[in-house]
């Protein structure tokens, strides 16, 4: 059974005067020293995202929910090798199986990801904000499991577990 009591509005201002970047994700939780999280240490505190568009993106780099596909289960290859303090100096530690896919769609449509997913907005180089609401759903059990599930990624995810 998945929750979730709030949502952040998260809005990406244009930037059309300016060359967009390559996206650069990250997993959330990570503890940089300066976050409350110390350097080398994970909070999870959720289980998965969802990311409902409030406004059209037909296109890249229009502040676009940015996802590298399968980087959910190549860290829990990481984390049951190494252990979460390998990426102490952030996830570029680790050359990610695959290139960023920013997300387009229309307003209404709703994006699920693993909380282990690297992820980000990407930047937004049309003249419209990028309008979105983001979920943070969580497992009942969220707190007790903690890191755990970070070396057993479909531990809250039932369903996926029996038929993985």
């Amino acid at each position: 059974m998945l929750s979730a009591s709030s949502a952040q509005i998260a809005l990406r201002f244009p930037r059309p005067d300016t060359e967009p970047q390559e996206p650069r994700g990250h997993i959330d939780g990570q503890g940089t020293g300066t976050n409350g999280i110390p350097r080398g240490e994970f909070m999870r505190s959720f289980t998965m995202l969802a990311v409902v568009l409030l406004s059209d993106l037909p296109k890249p780099y229009s502040g676009n929910f940015t996802v590298w596909p399968g980087t959910h289960r190549q860290f829990e290859t990481v984390f049951k090798e190494k252990g979460p303090a390998y990426l102490a100096d952030g996830i570029s530690a680790v050359e990610l199986c695959s290139e960023p896919v920013q997300i387009t769609g229309e307003l209404g449509d709703v994006v699920i990801t693993h909380h282990q997913l690297v992820h980000t907005a990407a930047a937004n180089s049309c003249p419209d904000i990028r309008y979105a609401a983001i979920f943070r759903g969580r497992h009942k059990d969220v707190d007790e499991i903690g890191v755990a599930a970070m070396t057993d990624i479909w531990r809250e995810w039932e369903e996926i577990r029996r038929g993985a």
